[in-house]
């Protein structure tokens, strides 16, 4: 399993699972707290700066809130994130109707 950290806004809301990478870019920049130790077995974060969680509206699109989560890595199954990271990779090719798409501008 992908080893990610858990990122918080500032109601304790979890946001997202992120890389180690990303994380310590935020940390240098001065906009996440941690709130476990170092050696903690899960890292968890604290984002400093307001959020806009609450105005984001989802699309009618069949990759899942619980898909997208997986595929981070952020599922303690093994299998199903294997399955979540095949059916992101295949998901532009099946034909979606569902599926949000941009036209390119010409």
């Amino acid at each position: 399993m992908a080893k990610r950290a858990i990122l918080y806004d500032q109601n304790d809301r979890e946001i997202a699972h992120l890389s180690f990478a990303e994380i310590d870019d935020y940390s240098a920049r001065g906009l996440v707290e941690r709130l476990t130790p170092i050696r903690a077995a899960t890292h968890r974060f604290r984002l400093l700066v307001p959020t806009t969680v609450d105005i984001v509206i989802p699309s009618e699109t069949t990759l899942t809130d619980d898909i997208n989560r997986a595929n981070a890595g952020a599922c303690d199954n093994d299998a199903t994130i294997l399955w979540a990271q095949r059916k992101v990779r295949k998901w532009p090719h099946v034909g979606d109707t569902k599926a949000v798409r941009v036209a390119c501008r010409t």
